[in-house]
C-alpha cells in the first residue's frame, strides 16, 4: 500500500480452514487498508502500532469462535533509509537485508484478535 513516500506492507495468515477463515482473512486485509488511510495512525508516533490495535480491535469486536490472525507488518520510508516491522502473533522470521546479510524479525506478541487489549 503506497502512502505518500511511504510504503506499507503485511504478511499473514489466518488460524482454522473454510470458509470463515477465507472470510476472515479478506476482512483483516480491508481493515489495514482502513487503518493505513487513517489520519490518526498516520498522525501517530508508532503508527504500526497504531494500526495494529485499530485492526485489533475490529477484529474483536466482530470474530466469532477461536479466529486469530498472525501478521507481520511493515513500514518502509525510503528516503530516509527507515524500515519499520511490527511481529504480530508469527513465529521468528528471516529478513534478508540489502547487503546479503540476514536478520531475525524476534517472534512475540500475540496475533491480532486474540486478545481484547493487548500490549
Amino acid at each position: 500500500m503506497p502512502w505518500g513516500e511511504e510504503v506499507w506492507f503485511a504478511v499473514g495468515d489466518v488460524t482454522g480452514h473454510g470458509t470463515a477463515a477465507a472470510v476472515y482473512g479478506a476482512l483483516m486485509l480491508h481493515l489495514l487498508q482502513m487503518a493505513w488511510l487513517d489520519a490518526d495512525v498516520q498522525a501517530d508516533v508508532q503508527p504500526l502500532a497504531a494500526a495494529a490495535r485499530m485492526v485489533n480491535r475490529e477484529i474483536v469486536r466482530n470474530k466469532t469462535g477461536n479466529i486469530a490472525l498472525p501478521v507481520i507488518l511493515s513500514r518502509v520510508v525510503p528516503q530516509d533509509g527507515i524500515v519499520e516491522i511490527l511481529n504480530c502473533g508469527s513465529p521468528a522470521t528471516p529478513f534478508l537485508l540489502r547487503d546479503g546479510s540476514v536478520i531475525e524479525i524476534e517472534g512475540g506478541g500475540p496475533a491480532l484478535g486474540y486478545l481484547a487489549n493487548p500490549p
